[in-house]
């Protein structure tokens, strides 16, 4: 998320299309996520995020408020004048982390599980006294990761896993029709049979 509004921040700035409208959205995005993310269970480490139900029956109203921060500024991308073709990317990229949003929020495929890894910073090393300088930092941004369970009905498919963190969320990687027979074989093969 932060990629997304500083890539449209620089770009507004680039071609002077800087509005205060454009400005609200950019931050609207910036405090949703921010609070979105930090009522994550805060675990250490990877651990299974078995209970996205019962968080959003908690915190649906900040998932929602996220999705609507996300809609607005790409409507208001949308009504720039005299776009550059930059924009229709930052659309598409706004559109693509609601659709992964939900999808690691909503999905309730009994083939796919989800677990969230706190990472430490990027760089970030061990202190000499084997204390690690994030412990007294604000927690690491999570990471989602979704993943399809090798089973009769999934065994066709590859493995995909969707990451999403506060700051980068990437689509998801689909292998070739080759490599997802080849990935599909060698799950077949390493996985006890059901």
């Amino acid at each position: 998320m932060d990629d997304l509004t500083r890539d449209v921040e620089q770009m507004l700035q680039k071609e002077k299309l800087y509005t205060p409208q454009m400005s609200g959205a950019i931050q609207s995005v910036r405090e949703r996520s921010q609070l979105f993310f930090s009522l994550l269970p805060a675990n250490e480490g990877r651990f299974a995020f078995d209970s996205r139900r019962e968080f959003l029956e908690e915190n649906g109203e900040e998932f929602l408020a996220l999705n609507q921060s996300l809609t607005r500024l790409g409507a208001e991308l949308d009504q720039l004048p005299q776009k550059p073709e930059d924009v229709f990317t930052l659309v598409r990229r706004a559109q693509q982390l609601q659709v992964q949003l939900r999808f690691v929020m909503e999905n309730e495929d009994p083939n796919t599980v989800f677990w969230i890894e706190r990472r430490a910073f990027r760089g970030a090393r061990a202190q000499p006294d084997g204390s690690h300088p994030t412990r007294n930092r604000p927690a690491a941004a999570p990471t989602f990761f979704s993943k399809p369970l090798p089973s009769k009905s999934a065994r066709s498919c590859a493995s995909a896993v969707v990451e999403l963190e506060t700051s980068v969320l990437t689509p998801p990687l689909w292998p070739s029709a080759a490599a997802s027979t080849t990935s599909a074989n060698a799950l077949a093969s390493t996985t006890p049979a059901n």
